[in-house]
């Protein structure tokens, strides 16, 4: 039986897949930081709309991870709303550790 793991490390071979995939990742992540960020800050979308330029459209579509915004400008916001914006690394394919 092929596992999601033995699938997915079929599928990172492929360059064209990594590159979908990966974008498409980090979007998702980014935008649920985002939204939790925004919500428990109480920061409302039209604020960050005024304070930084952007649509309120645009806030909604970085938050269900549509934009692909800078990070420059991520990192505004994210300070903005009194969050500073980390990075984990993480292997998209955790080894299996026998003991």
């Amino acid at each position: 039986m092929t596992t999601y793991t033995d699938l997915l490390g079929e599928k990172l071979q492929d360059t064209s897949f990594v590159k979908l995939y990966g974008e498409g990742l980090a979007k998702d992540r980014l935008g649920i930081a985002f939204y939790k960020a925004r919500q428990s800050s109480g920061t409302t979308k039209e604020a960050l709309s005024k304070v930084f330029g952007v649509a309120v459209e645009y806030i909604s579509r970085m938050e269900s991870g549509e934009v692909n915004p800078s990070i420059s400008k991520v990192g505004a916001m994210f300070a903005y709303m009194g969050y500073s914006l980390d990075f984990v690394l993480e292997p998209l394919i955790k080894s299996s550790s026998k003991e």
